[in-house]
């Protein structure tokens, strides 16, 4: 099969690193680090991306790869400016992706990047339709400047995710988590990590009144799990209680659960990286 290739400058803005990675076709430093000052936080680089078909819009398959390996891994979406350096001919660049921030992010997991790419580039040459559905609602969520929106399609990702990798029903979170959890999806040390970084919002979920008709308040399991430090349970009793705001907010509350959703979203969005990546690298 006949394959065509291109390489790309890119820059990522608001995010920077202290490693000088390279790989056989990603390279990329933050040359400024560790400036945060406003036009030296960036990581700049150059990829390679080979593509079976020029019928594609390269520019728009670049930018959408590097917004998601570090979506994956920071969990946000950064403005990405690439520019071409070789390429057949035939297709022009015209992608540059922006966001109204100028917070600055030590970029997670920098050695992965690479290793990211390369998947990225697999999962363009085959069908993953599954895999692919559930990258395109993840990177909705990190995109979306909307409180509510942006836990929505975060839970509909989780949602496709447990449907997909589970034998759960799609309306079934708490079995779809176990069933997850069960299969290492993700890994124990890495469900450690979610807990550590967002255990203020995991305490803060837990001491919300999640109270049903049936007078049942779901956020005591995740009080008593917190207490218990049973890492898998944590997950389990978190996805618990984030389901029933989930309800709450699909169902009506006339109250403004924004600050209620962004706890939430931010768990998930972790949660769901980490599953994403680990089928990611399943791909050959």
């Amino acid at each position: 099969m006949k394959t065509y290739t291109w390489v790309y400058d890119f820059k990522i803005e608001n995010i920077i690193t202290n490693e000088h990675l390279q790989s056989d076709n990603f390279k990329f430093n933050s040359p400024h680090y560790p400036s945060t000052q406003k036009n030296k936080n960036f990581t700049k680089g150059t990829l390679c991306i080979t593509l079976n078909t020029l019928n594609s819009s390269v520019s728009e398959v670049v930018t959408e790869g590097l917004e998601l390996i570090i979506a994956l891994n920071n969990h946000v979406a950064l403005p990405v400016n690439i520019q071409k350096k070789s390429s057949p001919s035939g297709l022009l660049l015209n992608l540059d992706c922006k966001i109204n921030a100028h917070t600055t992010f030590e970029l997670n997991n920098s050695n992965e990047i690479p290793n990211l790419w390369n998947k990225y580039q697999i999962l363009l040459a085959n069908e993953h339709p599954k895999l692919n559905y559930s990258i395109s609602w993840f990177m909705k969520a990190v995109k979306s400047n909307n409180q509510i929106n942006r836990f929505i399609y975060a839970w509909i990702t989780f949602n496709m995710l447990y449907g997909w990798l589970t034998d759960a029903p799609s309306d079934r979170h708490i079995k779809g988590i176990k069933g997850l959890l069960g299969k290492g999806f993700p890994n124990l040390k890495t469900i450690n990590q979610i807990i550590i970084q967002h255990k203020q919002n995991l305490e803060l979920i837990s001491n919300m009144d999640l109270t049903d008709r049936n007078n049942i308040n779901r956020s005591k399991n995740l009080t008593d799990n917190l207490v218990s430090n049973n890492s898998k349970k944590i997950i389990e009793s978190a996805i618990e209680a984030i389901g029933f705001i989930r309800h709450s907010i699909f169902h009506g509350d006339i109250n403004d659960r924004s600050d209620d959703a962004d706890k939430c979203t931010f768990i998930l969005l972790h949660l769901n990286s980490e599953i994403i990546k680990q089928q990611l690298y399943k791909l050959r």
